[in-house]
Protein backbone atom coordinates (compact mmCIF):
# COMPACT_ATOMS: atom_id res chain seq x y z
CA UNK A 1 0.00 0.00 0.00
CA UNK A 2 1.48 3.30 -1.02
CA UNK A 3 2.26 5.85 1.68
CA UNK A 4 2.62 8.78 -0.74
CA UNK A 5 0.12 11.57 -1.21
CA UNK A 6 -0.71 13.77 -4.15
CA UNK A 7 -2.18 17.26 -4.18
CA UNK A 8 -5.63 17.03 -2.61
CA UNK A 9 -9.00 18.55 -3.24
CA UNK A 10 -10.94 19.02 -0.02
CA UNK A 11 -14.07 18.07 -1.96
CA UNK A 12 -12.85 14.47 -1.72
CA UNK A 13 -13.94 12.69 1.49
CA UNK A 14 -11.42 12.63 4.31
CA UNK A 15 -10.64 9.34 6.07
CA UNK A 16 -11.01 9.48 9.86
CA UNK A 17 -9.83 6.26 11.54
CA UNK A 18 -10.87 5.73 15.14
CA UNK A 19 -11.08 1.92 15.13
CA UNK A 20 -8.72 0.49 12.49
CA UNK A 21 -9.78 -3.09 13.24
CA UNK A 22 -13.36 -2.20 12.18
CA UNK A 23 -12.51 -2.49 8.47
CA UNK A 24 -10.51 -5.06 6.43
CA UNK A 25 -7.18 -3.83 5.04
CA UNK A 26 -8.20 -4.24 1.39
CA UNK A 27 -11.22 -1.97 1.84
CA UNK A 28 -9.14 0.76 3.45
CA UNK A 29 -6.59 0.33 0.69
CA UNK A 30 -9.20 1.23 -1.89
CA UNK A 31 -10.16 4.38 0.00
CA UNK A 32 -6.49 5.38 0.30
CA UNK A 33 -6.01 5.20 -3.46
CA UNK A 34 -7.63 8.64 -3.70
CA UNK A 35 -4.99 10.08 -1.33
CA UNK A 36 -7.47 11.53 1.16
CA UNK A 37 -6.63 13.53 4.23
CA UNK A 38 -5.99 10.79 6.83
CA UNK A 39 -6.90 11.53 10.43
CA UNK A 40 -6.35 9.03 13.26
CA UNK A 41 -6.46 8.86 17.04
CA UNK A 42 -3.20 8.31 18.90
CA UNK A 43 -4.04 4.73 19.92
CA UNK A 44 -4.22 3.79 16.22
CA UNK A 45 -0.81 5.20 15.23
CA UNK A 46 1.22 1.99 15.57
CA UNK A 47 -1.31 -0.03 13.56
CA UNK A 48 -1.48 2.67 10.88
CA UNK A 49 2.31 2.80 10.54
CA UNK A 50 2.42 -0.98 10.42
CA UNK A 51 0.12 -0.88 7.39
CA UNK A 52 2.19 1.79 5.67
CA UNK A 53 -0.29 4.66 5.99
CA UNK A 54 0.68 8.29 5.47
CA UNK A 55 -0.92 10.17 8.37
CA UNK A 56 -1.93 13.83 8.16
CA UNK A 57 -3.73 14.59 11.44
CA UNK A 58 -3.39 12.92 14.85
CA UNK A 59 -5.71 13.43 17.81
CA UNK A 60 -3.91 12.87 21.11
CA UNK A 61 -3.53 13.84 24.74
CA UNK A 62 -1.09 16.67 25.42
CA UNK A 63 1.27 14.36 27.30
CA UNK A 64 1.61 12.16 24.20
CA UNK A 65 2.79 14.96 21.90
CA UNK A 66 6.55 14.63 22.32
CA UNK A 67 6.63 10.87 21.79
CA UNK A 68 4.28 11.06 18.78
CA UNK A 69 6.28 13.85 17.12
CA UNK A 70 9.38 11.68 17.38
CA UNK A 71 7.62 8.55 16.12
CA UNK A 72 6.08 10.38 13.15
CA UNK A 73 9.04 12.58 12.27
CA UNK A 74 9.47 10.77 8.93
CA UNK A 75 5.91 11.73 7.95
CA UNK A 76 5.99 15.51 8.42
CA UNK A 77 4.07 17.68 7.96
CA UNK A 78 1.55 16.39 10.48
CA UNK A 79 -1.07 18.35 12.37
CA UNK A 80 -1.60 17.37 16.02
CA UNK A 81 -4.91 18.10 17.76
CA UNK A 82 -4.91 17.78 21.52
CA UNK A 83 -7.97 16.47 23.36
CA UNK A 84 -8.56 16.25 27.14
CA UNK A 85 -10.48 12.96 26.85
CA UNK A 86 -10.56 10.21 24.23
CA UNK A 87 -14.36 10.53 24.05
CA UNK A 88 -13.92 13.95 22.49
CA UNK A 89 -11.85 12.70 19.54
CA UNK A 90 -14.73 12.42 17.06
CA UNK A 91 -16.33 15.87 17.59
CA UNK A 92 -12.88 17.51 17.77
CA UNK A 93 -11.76 15.76 14.59
CA UNK A 94 -14.92 16.66 12.70
CA UNK A 95 -14.62 20.28 13.83
CA UNK A 96 -11.15 20.36 12.28
CA UNK A 97 -12.33 18.83 9.00
CA UNK A 98 -15.21 21.30 8.71
CA UNK A 99 -12.83 24.19 9.40
CA UNK A 100 -10.52 22.77 6.70
CA UNK A 101 -13.41 22.97 4.18
CA UNK A 102 -13.96 19.23 3.88
CA UNK A 103 -17.48 18.41 2.76
CA UNK A 104 -17.47 14.67 3.50
CA UNK A 105 -15.71 12.05 5.62
CA UNK A 106 -15.50 8.28 5.93
CA UNK A 107 -15.47 7.56 9.67
CA UNK A 108 -13.97 4.15 10.45
CA UNK A 109 -15.32 3.08 13.81
CA UNK A 110 -17.91 0.89 15.52
CA UNK A 111 -21.46 2.01 14.73
CA UNK A 112 -23.79 2.55 17.71
CA UNK A 113 -26.75 4.64 18.80
CA UNK A 114 -24.45 6.50 21.21
CA UNK A 115 -22.08 7.35 18.36
CA UNK A 116 -24.73 8.87 16.09
CA UNK A 117 -25.95 11.10 18.92
CA UNK A 118 -22.45 12.58 19.11
CA UNK A 119 -22.47 13.21 15.36
CA UNK A 120 -25.75 15.10 15.23
CA UNK A 121 -24.17 18.58 15.48
CA UNK A 122 -21.92 18.02 12.43
CA UNK A 123 -24.45 16.48 10.04
CA UNK A 124 -25.59 19.87 8.75
CA UNK A 125 -21.99 20.83 7.91
CA UNK A 126 -20.67 17.72 6.21
CA UNK A 127 -21.61 14.31 4.86
CA UNK A 128 -20.61 11.52 7.25
CA UNK A 129 -20.46 7.87 6.18
CA UNK A 130 -19.59 5.37 8.91
CA UNK A 131 -17.65 2.28 7.86
CA UNK A 132 -18.00 -0.59 10.33
CA UNK A 133 -16.91 -4.04 9.20
CA UNK A 134 -19.08 -5.20 6.31
CA UNK A 135 -21.51 -2.27 6.60
CA UNK A 136 -21.51 1.35 5.49
CA UNK A 137 -23.96 3.63 7.30
CA UNK A 138 -25.60 6.69 5.74
CA UNK A 139 -27.45 9.55 7.38
CA UNK A 140 -30.65 9.74 5.31
CA UNK A 141 -32.88 12.79 5.16
CA UNK A 142 -36.25 11.00 5.31
CA UNK A 143 -36.01 8.99 2.08
CA UNK A 144 -33.61 6.44 0.59
CA UNK A 145 -33.95 4.76 -2.80
CA UNK A 146 -31.53 2.42 -4.51
CA UNK A 147 -31.51 -0.44 -7.01
CA UNK A 148 -30.33 -3.57 -5.22
CA UNK A 149 -29.62 -7.22 -5.98
CA UNK A 150 -31.52 -10.07 -4.29
CA UNK A 151 -30.28 -10.69 -0.77
CA UNK A 152 -28.69 -7.24 -0.36
CA UNK A 153 -28.81 -6.63 3.39
CA UNK A 154 -29.87 -3.32 4.94
CA UNK A 155 -29.97 -2.39 8.63
CA UNK A 156 -31.35 0.39 10.78
CA UNK A 157 -31.75 1.14 14.47
CA UNK A 158 -35.06 2.88 13.76
CA UNK A 159 -38.11 0.62 13.99
CA UNK A 160 -40.76 2.94 12.55
CA UNK A 161 -39.48 3.13 8.96
CA UNK A 162 -41.61 2.65 5.86
CA UNK A 163 -39.95 -0.03 3.75
CA UNK A 164 -41.13 -0.54 0.18
CA UNK A 165 -39.75 -3.59 -1.62
CA UNK A 166 -41.64 -5.78 -4.06
CA UNK A 167 -42.24 -8.58 -3.35
CA UNK A 168 -42.43 -8.39 0.46
CA UNK A 169 -38.86 -8.37 1.83
CA UNK A 170 -37.27 -10.69 4.34
CA UNK A 171 -37.41 -8.76 7.62
CA UNK A 172 -36.02 -9.56 11.08
CA UNK A 173 -34.81 -7.95 14.28
CA UNK A 174 -31.18 -9.05 14.60
CA UNK A 175 -28.72 -8.16 17.41
CA UNK A 176 -30.25 -4.75 18.04
CA UNK A 177 -30.85 -3.94 14.38
CA UNK A 178 -33.95 -3.95 12.22
CA UNK A 179 -32.63 -5.89 9.20
CA UNK A 180 -34.24 -6.44 5.79
CA UNK A 181 -33.29 -7.58 2.29
CA UNK A 182 -35.07 -7.89 -1.10
CA UNK A 183 -35.97 -11.34 -2.39
CA UNK A 184 -35.27 -10.31 -5.98
CA UNK A 185 -33.51 -7.54 -7.90
CA UNK A 186 -35.28 -4.19 -7.83
CA UNK A 187 -35.62 -0.82 -6.13
CA UNK A 188 -35.38 -0.59 -2.35
CA UNK A 189 -37.21 2.40 -0.89
CA UNK A 190 -37.02 3.36 2.77
CA UNK A 191 -38.72 6.37 4.29
CA UNK A 192 -39.46 8.04 7.60
CA UNK A 193 -41.05 11.21 8.91
CA UNK A 194 -37.63 12.24 10.28
CA UNK A 195 -33.96 11.66 9.31
CA UNK A 196 -32.46 8.28 10.15
CA UNK A 197 -29.32 6.13 9.78
CA UNK A 198 -29.33 3.24 7.32
CA UNK A 199 -26.69 0.54 7.03
CA UNK A 200 -25.96 -1.28 3.77
CA UNK A 201 -23.81 -4.40 3.59
CA UNK A 202 -20.78 -3.87 1.38
CA UNK A 203 -20.52 -6.53 -1.31
CA UNK A 204 -16.92 -7.55 -1.90
CA UNK A 205 -13.75 -5.55 -1.06
CA UNK A 206 -14.68 -2.50 -3.13
CA UNK A 207 -14.87 1.00 -1.77
CA UNK A 208 -18.15 2.31 -0.36
CA UNK A 209 -18.49 4.53 -3.41
CA UNK A 210 -20.72 7.64 -3.54
CA UNK A 211 -22.01 7.46 0.00
CA UNK A 212 -25.46 8.94 -0.37
CA UNK A 213 -28.29 7.64 -2.54
CA UNK A 214 -31.20 9.69 -1.21
CA UNK A 215 -33.80 11.12 -3.57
Amino acid sequence: MSSHHIVRDEQEPALFIQQLHAVPSERLGHLLEWSPTVMITSDQVDQALGRGFKVDVVLCHRQELEALRSKLLHQVPIHFLTIPRYEESIPRGLDHLVASKHKAVYLVTNFSAQLVKRLSFHLTSMQVTIIDGDFKWYFVDRKFKKWGPPGQVFRTITKDLRVKIEPTPNVKWEKGYFEFSPKQEGFVEVGSSKPFWLGEKIIGPQSPDNPIFTV
